[in-house]
């Protein structure tokens, strides 16, 4: 194992040679079978954006969007870093057949977590009216029932989402899949439509319905995930001999606490800007904000399918100490990355307008902010899932310092320039404060991990898709309209060029022998 003080050596990832077909295949089938799942969610998330602008107004929806904004902020406190840990030790101990320690980890993780959520959630529900009254004086009845729905979903929700996570490291992604991407995106659309037509756009239940699935998804996941982890005692006829109980809970939680603190960070450098905006600007221009970044984080499906498909494998490497092989890994899911998301954000950038005028007028006020999100958060997807090889190699404690100074930055931008340039301000605060953080990430996790960005094939993904879908976006917001029939000429003549452009650069893009991957023999 190499020393803490030096980068281990690793094997660079060169087109046609390297890297393992095992992996290729499992990284290339695990992401695009969460892409497709990725992709029906972000269509059920549009649509819910859509119908909660469109049947409740700006209004209503940014007081939705501001309870949401706290639940996701709190259910990454309650959570304590306990999704991560999972995912990182039951693919890390099946990997070496310590088969009774992903028993063991479970278990060690769900009572904490559970009495921790419950703690929190009571707490907030003491504190809704205060808290109601500080953030939306003249709404503040609505805000505190919202609120009042989040402290008893955070009860139920926090080990639902580990568990949600960390049932990957079983090497199944069904659950994941049908639970979280279809189920619940499909669910919460359908309820809320219906409960809009039940009461005329009274938002005053809006929380309570998005809140219900959630709920029912994550008891369900708990189930799975349990009876997995006690059949994983029975798995090897000859398993290494379990951890003692105190050494197996301090690995986890000396991992789950540091993840737990940057969790929460990160979910507030996400979120925060919304309470920021809604604080300056008020609850409309939260709520077309709110929208405008939810369009942008939507098109982030493709590195939450890249870490997905990824991730067991690369903790699995670390815990073999392969660390080649996990930075081979890590390199191939950031040069597919960038193929899969760039596309995506520059037709965003290019039709801004076009898209929040779907959701109604009063959105469109965010199109400048919007356009700025989606450039800005290219360079962020190009430095990879490095905060996941980070993670997955053990080193929770050096993302929880990058994030927490990251945070500072944004919250420091967001009220310097929220005032003077409005949702612009917000939306520069952000793309700087996720590029910084992947920086941060990259180059003091190097020295421990030895991960190195494949520059080359990078540089390559990045041209195919400036070269298809950039360089089109650009001519139509010079001489085009923002029009259905613009878009469609751009997504049309953009991917002829991106699947042409792809054809003659599989080689350095490790693409020639994608049937294989996807579908066919290893």
């Amino acid at each position: 194992m190499a020393a803490a003080s030096e980068a281990p050596v690793v094997t660079p990832l060169r087109p046609g040679a390297g890297e393992s077909s095992a992996d290729k295949q499992t990284i290339a089938r695990g992401g695009l079978l969460t892409m497709a799942g990725s992709m029906y969610a972000g269509v059920a998330g549009f649509a819910l954006t859509l119908l909660v602008g469109s049947l409740f107004g700006a209004h209503q929806a940014g007081i939705f969007f501001e309870a949401v904004a706290i639940w996701t902020i709190l259910n990454g406190i309650a959570v304590l870093g306990a999704d991560t840990g999972l995912l990182r030790m039951v693919s890390g101990r099946r990997s070496l057949h310590a088969h009774e320690d992903v028993w063991a980890t479970v278990r060690v993780t769900a009572v904490p977590v559970l009495v921790w959520s419950a703690l929190l959630g009571t707490a907030l529900w003491l504190a809704s009216g205060p808290v109601a009254s500080a953030l939306l004086a003249d709404d503040a009845e609505v805000l505190q029932t919202h609120l009042r729905v989040v402290a008893v979903t955070l009860v139920f929700s926090a080990f639902g989402q580990a568990a949600l996570v960390g049932s990957r490291g079983f090497g199944d992604l069904r659950p994941y899949i049908l639970a979280y991407q279809v189920g619940l995106s499909t669910a919460r659309v359908a309820l809320i439509a219906a409960m809009a037509l039940a009461t005329g756009g009274n938002g005053g239940l809006l929380v309570l319905v998005w809140a219900l699935p959630l709920v029912v998804m994550d008891l369900g996941v708990v189930w799975y995930v349990v009876r997995r982890a006690a059949d994983e005692r029975t798995r090897c006829a000859e398993p290494l001999p379990p951890t003692p109980a105190r050494q197996l809970a301090g690995e986890v939680w000396r991992f789950n606490v540091p993840r737990g603190f940057a969790s929460f960070f990160e979910t507030c450098i996400v979120w925060v800007d919304v309470l920021i905006v809604g604080y300056f600007l008020g609850p409309a221009m939260a709520g077309a904000y709110a929208a405008a970044s939810r369009f942008v984080t939507t098109g982030t499906m493709a590195m939450e399918a890249m870490r997905v498909g990824s991730a067991p494998t690369i903790a699995a490497a670390y815990a073999q100490q392969a660390h080649g092989r996990a930075n081979r890994a890590y390199q191939l899911s950031s040069i597919w990355l960038v193929l899969l998301s760039w596309p995506w954000f520059f037709l965003l950038a290019t039709f801004a307008p076009l898209v929040l005028g779907w959701i109604g007028e009063d959105f469109v006020v965010a199109a400048d902010g919007l356009s700025v999100m989606a450039l800005g958060i290219l360079f962020y997807l190009l430095m990879g899932n490095i905060n996941a090889v980070v993670l997955m190699a053990g080193h929770s404690g050096l993302t929880a310092t990058n994030t927490f100074f990251t945070l500072l930055v944004n919250i420091g931008l967001n009220l310097v320039l929220v005032p003077a340039y409005g949702l612009v301000g917000a939306a520069i605060a952000w793309s700087f404060s996720l590029g910084l953080d992947s920086v941060l990430c990259l180059v003091r996790g190097h020295r421990h991990t030895g991960a190195v960005p494949p520059y080359r094939g990078l540089l390559v993904a990045a041209a195919v898709c400036a070269g298809s879908f950039g360089l089109l976006g650009l001519v139509v917001r010079l001489v085009g309209e923002q029009s259905i029939g613009w878009l469609a000429l751009h997504a049309l003549a953009g991917v002829a060029a991106y699947v042409g452009l792809i054809w003659a650069n599989r080689r350095a893009l490790h693409l020639e022998d994608l049937p294989e991957m996807i579908g066919g023999r290893r």
